[in-house]
This record gives C-alpha cells, structure tokens and sequence, in this order.
C-alpha cells in the first residue's frame, strides 16, 4: 500500500490538482495554510516556490536550477520528476514540502490511466542523545565538540547554540574548525547533513 502509513503527511493529487486522499496528518500540516490551502477540493500552493515545485512536478519537466526563480527550490538527484522545497516553521526549523510525479500506473490505489502527484510534508525528527557518543566514538570528538555538534545540528542557529551551551563564539569557533576537520565537512550545513544521516542508523 503507497499510503500504509498514516503518521505522515502525505497527499495524492489528480492533474487538477484535486485531493483524491490524503492522511490524518496531512490536516495537521496544512494548518496555518503558510504552505498550502484548500479551495472547492484543490490544492493550492501559498508560496511561489512551491507553485513552481508543482508545476515542474506535474509537467515532468527537465528543468535545471538556474532557470527557476525560487531560490530554496532544490530538484533532487533522483528522477527528474522528484522536487523538494524547505519551507521554515516559527521555531527556525525547516519542513521539507516534496512532490513526486508517480506517472501512469505507479499507485497502485489510483487509476491506471491517468499520472498523480504525491506530495509529502516533512517535520524535522528530535535528534537522539546517542548521536553525541557515535560523534566521539567514531569520529574522535571531544565530548564538548560533540555537544556543540549535536547542538547545532538540532537547533541550526548558532546562537541557540551558544546560549544553550553558555559558551562565547570564539570558543565555539575553535571547536568548530576541530568538528569540520574530523568530521571531514566544510560549513554547519555539511555537518548537520552528516549528524542527521547518522540517525538513521537508530
């Protein structure tokens, strides 16, 4: 079954857009309606990126980054019908809004003559404490570079980090250079890739 899951926010739209299903968490993800609404059972993007991830979803178009006006769209590295948008939530976090073309025949509860699009609205996951020990044990860590790390990773602001940590930036930047170096990454985002890809080993 596509949808066998019901904890996930996930919607299955026809070419007009109609919600032909959605989950019991995909109400919860619309509310607020600063990603998408509802009109006469039509979804309706709020943002102009994500209209743009829409429409080159459903058109399956072969579209390359420089030719698309939203700058956080970013296409995925897998089939040209995939596109994903991070949109951030009021706690400086990011959901990532993905759309997926499953052409004709792919869902096995849609009709077989005719292409759907799923969409999925994704919330970030609470990053677990082990992750601190892995960055030690793994990595060579220190158990304040990992604490700083793991922090990082989890709130994605630095002076979140810092307030949380009760450390200066200066301090933080020196274990900074340390993580990057072990952890053979180059900027906070590499590093939080890194730290997130980790946890889903648990």
């Amino acid at each position: 079954m596509l949808f066998s899951s019901k904890e996930n926010a996930y919607c299955l739209l026809d070419e007009n857009r109609t919600i032909l299903f959605s989950t019991p968490a995909w109400q919860d993800a619309l509310r607020g309606g600063d990603i998408f609404t509802v009109h006469g059972g039509r979804l309706v993007p709020s943002r102009n990126d994500i209209e743009i991830a829409l429409k080159y979803t459903s058109e399956n178009i072969d579209a390359s980054p420089e030719h698309l006006s939203a700058s956080n769209l970013r296409l995925s590295s897998g089939p040209r019908s995939e596109r994903y948008v991070f949109v951030p939530e009021g706690d400086n976090s990011l959901r990532n809004v993905s759309f997926r073309n499953l052409g004709v025949g792919e869902g096995e509860d849609t009709p077989s003559n005719k292409s759907h699009i799923l969409v999925e609205i994704k919330k970030p996951t609470p990053l677990l404490e082990e992750l601190k020990d892995i960055l030690q044990s793994h990595y060579g860590l220190s158990n304040g570079e990992a604490r700083l790390a793991y922090d990082l990773a989890s709130s994605g602001s630095l002076p979140d980090t810092l307030a949380n940590l009760g450390i200066t930036r200066n301090t933080a930047k020196t274990h900074l250079r340390r993580i990057y170096e072990k952890t053979a990454t180059q900027s906070q985002l590499e590093l939080t890739h890194v730290i997130h890809s980790l946890s889903s080993l648990f």
